[in-house]
């Protein structure tokens, strides 16, 4: 394949990927919307199995069998493919079928665990989608290994579309029919079901097509040394440490699923009160999951530029592209997590209607500086060939956030869960940078003038925000509703200050149009908006370089 093809592949697939994530993200508001928090606290209880299974049973596996088949597409080895398909079929068909079991059948010790028995619907109808939806990772893996990305992509979109809408009636029909909030959260969990099953059975459709467009593929080359035992036991070698290593982040949530609910029972909730407070408490969670999307986005360009970096050995050039886009990070994330803080409360009743959970819903939001710091750095030092460290400290990030329930909660409640997850996100965070210090002697990250030109930016970007909000509460007319008055205030302040911000930043010359480089397309168009706007065009070097 021609080199801007396959990249032109690889954007399509990013694109798709930042699309489905972001609706599955964002679908989480309407049904706390349209259900209430205590279903959507049974909903962010369970979900987190579901997860947690699925990326054991599928996340090293479209690597492995992207891999494995383009390395017999190479070779013209027709055979030798068919064998790593069949062999990731068959390995995927024993743990997803596994995993099923585990959630079906044992659902009501997983409840009893938990500590609550109205997740048990939802447990066993979540576990379904455990049948279905991994096959379609054997099948995007074998695309890719094509270099034909576009099948996964539309799947992607396609999965998540389907989900989003079912999930949708599904909510609508149940609640205006007055279905119990146990078996509305089981309904919206088979919007998974529906939406794997589309995305199944459009790539099936996609491979019959491949199939027999090339029907001379099977007298190609009938020998190879890849029989269907060796490709088995290949694949599963080579997909086990990448699906050990995924799980570590769903792990946390799997703290909170197993600690929180019980916990609030405790403190005199009940099961009903402590599932309604889990939804409270995972409200927060959506606004800074829809942020990490983002940056987990932008991510997925730096692991193949460390490995080409890595075969080049030019650890210099390296270091200077890591503190740049750490840089990058820092600016970033920064403005995101005190942007979340102070717009809490207009946020919280913008998107969920009423202000409960605000506090933890703007500590989080600080978190959210250490988890895309985490993401970055993570790749960084996979790409770089440690990819072990990371997830050696997102364990300790697991006890760190287990501890921190089990002293925070029973005092400060869903915040001090909040709290216990800025700290597990911190640790993460910090190890890693550390690592990334050990790892490059080059890497200059200038900490002294590059930390007071952004707490400059802040402080500016801070007080427009504030200004935002008073003001609209004082001129907005007094006839208006809470919700109206709070979409006014969270849109308009995140627009003007993220604008004040970026303009601080190249005033005070803490960054460049340059600087964009590490997304995208995004440099010519940041340089030619300051062209229009007249902006000094002295392309003057950022702090750092």
């Amino acid at each position: 394949m021609k080199k801007h093809t396959l990249l032109q592949g690889i954007t399509i697939l990013g694109a798709a990927a930042i699309i489905s994530k972001l609706l599955g993200t964002l679908q989480k508001i309407p049904m706390q919307n349209l259900a209430g928090d205590l279903t959507f606290g049974i909903y962010s209880t369970v979900y987190p199995f579901y997860t947690l299974i699925l990326f054991l049973a599928t996340a090293g596996l479209p690597i492995a069998v992207s891999k494995f088949v383009a390395e017999r597409y190479a070779e013209n080895d027709v055979v030798g493919k068919h064998n790593i398909l069949k062999a990731s079929v068959t390995f995927i068909g024993f743990t997803s079928f596994a995993g099923f079991c585990i959630l079906y059948f044992a659902a009501p010790t997983l409840a009893d665990w938990i500590g609550n028995s109205q997740t048990i619907p939802a447990l066993r109808s979540v576990s379904v989608a455990l049948l279905i939806v991994p096959g379609l990772a054997v099948l995007r893996g074998y695309f890719q290994g094509k270099q034909n990305m576009t099948p996964s992509a539309k799947s992607q979109i396609i999965e998540q579309f389907v989900r989003v809408i079912v999930i949708l009636i599904v909510l609508f029909t149940m609640t205006k029919t007055h279905f119990i909030p146990q078996d509305v959260a089981a309904g919206a969990m088979y919007g998974s079901v529906a939406g794997g099953f589309v995305a199944l059975l459009y790539m099936c459709w996609e491979w019959y097509r491949d199939h027999h467009a090339h029907p001379h593929e099977a007298f190609t080359k009938q020998s190879t040394s890849y029989t269907f035992a060796y490709s088995f036991k290949t694949v599963l070698l080579y997909a086990l440490p990448i699906c050990l290593g995924a799980i570590v982040p769903p792990i946390l949530n799997i703290v909170d699923t197993f600690t929180l609910p019980r916990m609030f029972q405790l403190q005199g909730f009940g099961e009903w009160g402590a599932m309604e407070l889990y939804g409270v408490y995972s409200r927060g969670l959506v606004l800074t999951q829809f942020i990490i999307l983002l940056f987990s986005s932008i991510s997925v360009a730096i692991v193949p530029a460390m490995v080409a970096a890595r075969a080049r050995n030019d650890e210099q050039e390296m270091g200077k592209q890591i503190a740049t886009f750490v840089r990058f990070t820092w600016y970033f994330g920064m403005a995101a997590s005190v942007g979340l803080w102070m717009t809490a409360k207009p946020i919280n009743v913008m998107l969920f209607e009423d202000e409960v959970g605000t506090t933890a819903m703007a500590i989080l939001g600080i978190s959210v500086i250490f988890s895309v710091l985490n993401i970055i750095t993570t790749s960084f030092l996979q790409g770089w060939g440690k990819e072990r460290l990371p997830v050696y400290h997102l364990l300790i990030a697991v006890m760190v956030k287990l501890i921190g329930n089990l002293l925070l909660v029973p005092q400060y409640g869903v915040n001090g869960a909040a709290i216990s997850m800025l700290a597990a996100f911190f640790v993460a965070a910090l190890l890693n940078t550390i690592s990334l210090r050990h790892e490059f002697k080059y890497l200059n990250l200038q900490r002294g003038l590059f930390v007071i030109k952004t707490l400059i930016a802040l402080l500016v970007m801070s007080f427009v925000v504030w200004l935002t909000i008073i003001s609209v509460h004082v001129f907005l007319p007094t006839m208006a509703s809470d919700r109206f008055e709070a979409t006014v205030s969270a849109l308009l302040a995140i627009v003007l200050g993220a604008t004040v911000y970026i303009f601080t930043l190249l005033k005070v010359k803490a960054i460049t149009p340059a600087d964009f480089s590490v997304i995208p397309s995004v440099e010519r168009a940041m340089q030619n908006a300051l062209d229009r706007l007249k902006f000094p065009n002295d392309r003057m070097s950022s702090e750092g370089e």
